[in-house]
């Protein structure tokens, strides 16, 4: 993956203090990076007082090898608030898990930190889009449906796989939630990632 399209470079605590206040994507950041640094990478021993420098960037160029015909292949991905002035742009992607089923997100930010010690990190803050059983009444073989969650958290960038189209949908009457139906015939790649992960055999 390259980032692209960057915002600005400063310390986690700046801009926390700088956008934090009106925007949920940075609200308590600093201590929120810091727990999930520390809780992927126990060896960095994080204090309070250690700098966490931070580019936030708005694009992601993600190349990957097609399953179809094992050919290079690469997603450019948006994450911008105000998409050439045409309103909000946030992509999803396809990363893996270690649960079961096909594993999606909406980026929100991309980051690129650099700790004290010099290692560099590349994340994401994302929403989680949830495995959702409810099905519309005219379901289709193969139809995965996911709730997106409200609450943001924090994906290495080593855990994205290629960017995933979802489409709306309207899902229950009585709930508040937002549903996705994932596209997997945007090409052959996805088709075979989404059907290997799911286990589902074509009738």
């Amino acid at each position: 993956w390259i980032f692209g399209s960057p915002l600005q470079y400063s310390d986690s605590r700046s801009y926390e203090d700088l956008h934090g206040g009106n925007n949920p994507i940075y609200r308590a950041l600093d201590p929120r990076l810091r727990e999930f640094l520390h809780s992927q990478f126990p060896d960095e021993y994080l204090t309070y007082e250690d700098t966490i420098m931070a580019s936030v960037f708005q694009c992601v160029y993600i190349a990957y090898q097609s399953k179809d015909d094992w050919t290079n292949a690469e997603d450019i991905l948006r994450c911008n608030s105000n998409w050439y002035n045409s309103g909000p742009r946030y992509d999803c992607v396809l990363f893996n898990s270690d649960q079961p089923g096909v594993a999606c997100a909406r980026l929100r930010s991309l980051i690129r930190c650099q700790l004290p010690s010099g290692r560099v990190v590349d994340l994401a803050v994302v929403q989680n889009m949830k495995p959702s059983k409810w099905r519309p009444k005219t379901s289709w073989d193969g139809c995965v449906v996911f709730e997106e969650e409200v609450d943001l958290t924090f994906l290495l960038m080593d855990f994205v796989i290629r960017g995933a189209l979802l489409a709306h949908a309207q899902g229950p009457s009585n709930s508040r939630r937002n549903f996705h139906y994932l596209v997997d015939v945007v090409d052959g790649d996805m088709f075979l990632r989404v059907l290997n992960a799911i286990g589902h055999v074509c009738n």
